[in-house]
């Protein structure tokens, strides 16, 4: 009779071959510290410096964390609901500007931008009360 082999023996046969990409398994660790670093200032914007934060790294550690601070910035900019809404705009927009490394016409840009996204977040809410 054949050997009935576990499910654990077959799992360790198919992945014997696959090499783990230390470098994806970096990237993944500081996008994720980012993320997280991002939700920790978000929940208090005094008590951390994002800029900071990613002063303190190098090379492509940093350049990951920062995408993962700024994904999670960009993904909390949504339309407010409540008027209370309206007050998590200021420190992503704070934070945004302050990461940005750009100097002269992008970074006016950026605050031309986060200021026309405001104006649109107030008018967007005015209009949700309106039709209430």
């Amino acid at each position: 009779m054949s050997k009935i082999k576990s499910a654990m023996e077959l799992a360790l046969e198919r992945t014997a071959g696959v090499e783990i990409d230390k470098e994806a398994v970096r990237k993944n660790e500081y996008t994720r510290k980012g993320k997280s670093t991002a939700g920790k200032y978000l929940e208090n914007p005094t008590a951390l410096s994002l800029k900071d934060e990613i002063k303190a790294l190098k090379g492509d550690e940093q350049n990951w964390f920062k995408e993962g601070v700024i994904g999670t910035l960009l993904a909390n900019l949504t339309l407010p609901r409540y008027e209370s809404d309206i007050s998590r705009f200021p420190p992503i927009a704070d934070a945004l500007k302050s990461i940005g490394e750009k100097k002269g016409p992008e970074a006016e840009n950026l605050t031309y931008l986060l200021g026309q996204y405001e104006d649109l977040f107030k008018q967007y809410l005015q209009n949700i009360l309106q039709l209430e």
